[in-house]
């Protein structure tokens, strides 16, 4: 009888993994050592490769684990620091990408899963700058998540959800619990399930990741930053609320509030991908009903026509 062997995770579960490593103070492994990884951050030359979210992940987790071996490993200071130029201009990049091609890249808008794993990784990549007092870090983190709070909010229902179109939308209706969360930690609203129920604060300590059923990874992330806490509170709050929205979107996004509810809409390419885009919802029309239960109606693949709401519009993302 062959022995059995142990199924390898699958690459989001195991970037994920680092990152939660990270926050327990474990030292990762050298992303330079292993091919696949490698290929994702382009060391070998070329591109990045795999998804926008895997890229940043990545980033993060190679971040932390230089912080984390410059309070262990006092032996190796020289190539300690030539690994540490090299992580930090990895984020310097991921940021650069991101003013370049727009926020969330490829993936414009994406709901969860990936939308998790992308405010999990910028999340951790601020906590890092706060524990090591990286002021340009700091910033950069602090302007990438305000923005995209900021655009969280325009779209968000009075109990603090976000609707959204958006690629890589694998189910019905788009969801966006993990910014939901974040959104009602700065806002002071009760979380909530999807259906509804307010959750308590032993459920939202429960350890997981943002593919678990309610997507709380994220509010995770933001309260295990354990230094500065109350002025990043107080400076995503505002900057949720009042700051700067994405300068860039790959797809322009274009939003209509009304009494009762909204609609938002992506614009439509005018020369899409051979392959088309990736599971794309183009438009979202959400009523407020009860907390947890709106009434929502979307388009995909843009073959239905986004209703004509009457209103003012505001558009987000444009060059």
């Amino acid at each position: 009888m062959e022995p059995s062997r142990t199924p390898k995770p699958r690459a989001h579960v195991a970037l994920q993994a680092r990152l939660a490593a990270c926050l327990r103070g474990d030292v990762v492994s050298d992303p330079r050592t292993e091919p696949y990884y490698r290929r994702i951050l382009g060391l070998d030359g070329g591109p990045w490769r795999e998804t926008a979210n895997y890229q940043a992940m990545l980033v993060a987790s190679w971040a932390w684990r230089v912080y984390l071996l410059e309070a262990t490993d006092l032996k190796a200071l020289m190539s300690l620091f030539r690994e540490y130029l090299h992580a930090m201009a990895q984020a310097e990049k991921l940021y650069a990408l991101e003013r370049k091609q727009g926020m969330f890249r490829g993936e414009c808008l994406c709901p969860d899963p990936h939308a998790g794993m992308h405010l999990e990784a910028h999340v951790a990549l601020l906590r890092l700058a706060v524990e090591s007092g990286r002021s340009k870090l700091r910033d950069q983190t602090l302007d990438w998540l305000g923005r995209a709070l900021r655009l969280y909010y325009a779209v968000s229902s009075p109990d603090g959800e976000p609707w959204l179109p958006g690629l890589r939308t694998r189910t019905r209706v788009p969801r966006n619990q993990a910014a939901a969360a974040l959104l009602r930690e700065l806002l002071d609203l009760p979380h909530r399930r999807p259906n509804g129920r307010i959750v308590t604060v032993e459920e939202l300590a429960t350890p997981g990741t943002s593919r678990d059923p309610d997507y709380y990874g994220a509010l995770r992330w933001l309260a295990s930053i354990r230094r500065d806490i109350a002025s990043v509170h107080a400076e995503l709050r505002e900057r949720a609320t009042s700051g700067p929205f994405p300068e860039k979107l790959l797809l322009p996004l274009r939003i209509v509030r009304f009494d009762g509810g909204l609609l938002a809409s992506l614009r439509q390419p005018a020369q899409p991908p051979p392959n088309g885009w990736l599971d794309p919802v183009d438009w979202v029309l959400v009523r407020w009903r009860q907390p947890g239960k709106h009434e929502a109606q979307v388009g995909r693949d843009w073959q239905t026509p986004a209703p004509e709401i009457p209103g003012a519009a505001q558009t987000i993302g444009e060059d």
